[in-house]
């Protein structure tokens, strides 16, 4: 893995940003026949949740819902949810606020 830009090009001087690893999925206690709901604070990149949604499902999960304050979706994400193991998301609500 390169660790700076300076391996790619040495005039370089900008430090290269590293994505953080995420740690492996784990369902604690049975969730079969069960309504799963996945809440979290932003959604961008769909890829944890699908994966979250997907481990769930196998688990024997009846429904599952996701739900988040901030959603971004990026790119082709509102395709892949809607495509995917989840059942339900929350709905987007606009915030008009006055000045």
């Amino acid at each position: 893995m390169v660790r700076s830009v300076a391996a790619i090009h040495p005039s370089l001087e900008i430090p290269m940003l590293i994505p953080k690893e995420k740690p492996p999925i784990t369902v604690v206690g049975d969730v079969g026949g069960r309504i799963a709901i996945i809440v979290d604070d932003i959604i961008d990149d769909v890829d944890s949740f699908l994966a979250a949604a997907e481990t769930l499902k196998e688990r024997g999960a009846y429904k599952i819902f996701v739900m988040a304050t901030h959603g971004l979706l990026s790119s082709d994400a509102p395709r892949l949810i809607e495509e995917s193991a989840i059942d339900e998301r929350g709905k987007e609500r606009k915030i008009e606020t006055s000045m």
